[in-house]
């Protein structure tokens, strides 16, 4: 069953029947009742193993109790291919040491971003549906003790992961019994993966604004600007005499126009015509589409 963060706050999980209540009495009644009729050896096992229960509850009752937990994420957006480190630090203000420790925080549904390792996913059940979780497990937090790790994360994929809580579980030193604790992040996390980058030549798509008037030479005059005038040369295209000049008896004269190079291509993305194509195909538009929009 979803645990509340209220509850989770001041419940804890009992991973035996050794701990719990009505097993530590009836050992303690049975090291009594042991004792009683002089069966000496049962009654200190039995009571030996009430008082070791008993401990267990109490010290994962209170072993989270004051512990704090930040996470800040050294890059919030990453493309696709890209690590992204997350610092991750851990606050033990009281005496009670934490003899083992495990931290867990939400990642996307979708595998946006991935541990660097397989062995830290795990997959727990929250609202009757399997969530990705990603899971550390860090050993001796000492009293009074303040420490930090990095976590890596792998971006996959264009996706986008966001959360404000971070789940800490511990225990005492046995691991008879554990308590889990959800703890708000001073500030939330998001993380943005942008699509994949696909480098695209430009060429393919001006080559019919560069041959207009000059061939192949990647250029084109623009006959808004005049930037010179020359005496005219067999060849010169006819369009480009200066009839003004001509006129007022300076000779036949042409223009020598500013050139222009276009470097740019406009794509628009029409998201309605992906309807019913597989989710592929949408992905690998938007991954030609992002380094126009990046640039």
């Amino acid at each position: 069953m979803a645990r509340t963060p209220e509850s989770a706050a001041v419940d804890f999980a009992e991973s035996s029947l050794f701990t719990g209540r009505f097993s530590i009495l009836a050992l303690a009644a049975c090291g009594v009742g042991f004792s009683l009729s002089g069966r000496l050896p049962a009654a200190i096992f039995s009571l030996a193993a009430a008082a070791v229960a008993a401990a267990a509850r109490l010290w994962a009752r209170h072993v989270l109790d004051g512990v704090n937990a930040a996470l800040q994420a050294e890059r919030s957006c990453v493309f696709p291919g890209e690590p992204c480190p997350l610092r991750v630090t851990l606050d033990n203000p009281k005496w009670l040491p934490l003899v083992w420790l495990t931290v867990r925080f939400p990642l996307e549904p979708g595998g946006a971003l991935r541990p660097e390792h397989r062995w830290e996913t795990v997959e727990l059940p929250e609202g009757g549906v399997q969530k990705p979780y990603y899971e550390k497990n860090v050993s001796f937090l000492l009293g009074h003790q303040r420490m930090s790790y990095t976590s890596r994360l792998q971006a996959e994929h264009r996706g986008l992961l966001s959360f404000d809580r971070i789940r800490l579980l511990s225990g005492d030193g046995l691991c008879l019994c554990v308590r889990e604790k959800e703890i708000p992040l001073p500030r939330p996390v998001t993380l943005a993966v942008f699509p994949r980058l696909v480098p695209v030549s430009t060429r393919w798509f001006l080559r019919n604004s560069w041959e207009l008037e000059t061939g192949a030479r990647g250029f084109q005059d623009d006959r808004t600007v005049i930037r010179n005038v020359r005496a005219y040369q067999p060849g010169d295209n006819a369009r480009s005499l200066n009839f003004r000049l001509m006129a007022r008896g300076q000779g036949a004269m042409v223009n020598i126009y500013e050139k222009i190079s276009p470097r740019r291509a406009a794509f628009l993305l029409d998201g309605a015509s992906f309807a019913g194509l597989p989710p592929e195909d949408f992905e690998s538009a938007l991954e030609i589409w992002a380094p126009w929009r990046r640039s």
